[in-house]
């Protein structure tokens, strides 16, 4: 997380607002409206020309989304910087760089593909937002918590504990400051249990969608049919080296937009 590599919590709020780009003004707005810091204050305070208190620091990060070890380390810059003596800096400078150091531990190196355990399966593939979250943060514009809660319409709180669980995993990487995919593809065998959540889930957003499809850029397709044995098996293969087909041509694109492919094919 991008709390991580920043030296003050002043620094900090400066990259996430930066982060957010033109929001950037209307966010420190809300923070002064959940904190009670004057915005001026408050404006003063992200510029470094006037010190935080602990409480004020501890409202923001729940008010950013932060989670407990990410408001701690938050809490240990204050302390840090407040230190009066060069004997108590140096005491919070050692648990710094040690929460830094454990933070690098957890996420930072990139791996092809997520090996989870079954108890990580069950988490992952329990919400559809535990796999859009590593999909959009391929995109630009979409590598901090509050992109990604404005564009999932979920909240901070919740999107700040699924990306803490997926840069666990390694599924995900905290990387100069941004949330960016740690793997390019996760695995679930076919008979896994999981297996019917995890297509149920996007078929739920898919029904979700239908009203409001794009027929230009999106495409819904439903048709019960009969047809020979023989013709059936020929529809599957197809499918499936359709599927091919679209991996062959999603593995070297650009990543720019987000789409989720539904192929349902079943006898009845």
């Amino acid at each position: 997380m991008i709390i991580f590599e920043a030296k003050t919590f002043p620094a900090f709020l400066q990259i996430h607002l930066k982060g957010l780009g033109a929001k950037g003004r209307g966010e420190l707005r809300r923070i002064s409206i959940a904190t009670g810091i004057h915005t001026t204050t408050l404006s003063q305070a992200v510029k470094g020309a006037r010190p935080f208190s602990p409480e004020q620091v501890a409202k923001i990060c729940g008010f950013i989304g932060l989670g407990e070890r990410e408001t701690r380390f938050a809490l240990l810059l204050l302390h840090h910087e407040r230190a009066g003596t060069e004997q108590l800096r140096k005491l919070y400078e050692k648990e710094l760089t040690e929460a830094r150091k454990l933070s690098r531990q957890l996420s930072s190196h990139l791996k092809h593909e997520a090996a989870l355990s079954e108890a990580d399966k069950a988490i992952f593939y329990s919400d559809w937002y535990y796999l859009a979250i590593p999909v959009l943060s391929s995109i630009p514009g979409h590598q901090t918590v509050a992109a990604l809660a404005e564009r999932l319409g979920l909240s901070r709180a919740r999107v700040t504990q699924a990306v803490e669980f997926l840069v666990r995993t390694g599924i995900c990487v905290s990387r100069g400051g941004q949330i960016a995919p740690g793997v390019q593809s996760t695995h679930l065998a076919a008979d896994s249990p999981l297996v019917s959540r995890h297509h149920g889930n996007w078929r739920i957003r898919a029904l979700n969608r239908q009203p409001s499809l794009d027929s230009a850029r999106e495409l819904g397709y439903t048709s019960p049919m009969s047809l020979s044995k023989t013709d059936a098996a020929k529809v599957r293969a197809r499918l499936v080296a359709l599927v091919k087909e679209v991996n062959e041509i999603r593995d070297p694109s650009p990543c720019e937009e987000a789409y989720c492919l539904n192929i349902d094919w079943f006898r009845f």
